[in-house]
């Protein structure tokens, strides 16, 4: 839907989660997910801010940045007033 989120991912937190840039829509958002394999606690992390023009499909994509696995469970979009 159209407007203003929060996005935020949740990946467990397993020894093996990595360091993964992420992008919304094919642009880097600039967040960064950190999993304990790279000295992050995992959980739940924003990887974007995103302001929605129109309600359409979107794309979320993670690239891992060093050696692990992603072992994503959802995404949240939380709106922002």
């Amino acid at each position: 839907m159209k407007g203003k989120y929060k996005v935020s991912i949740f990946q467990p937190n397993w020894q093996d989660v990595t360091t993964c840039d992420a992008y919304l829509d094919g642009v880097k958002t600039g967040y960064t997910f950190t999993g304990p394999r790279t000295g992050g606690v995992a959980g739940v992390q924003q990887i974007a801010d995103a302001n929605f023009k129109t309600t359409s499909e979107h794309t979320v994509t993670l690239i891992n940045t060093s050696y692990g696995g992603i072992w994503w469970d959802y995404i949240k979009f939380e709106p922002v007033k």
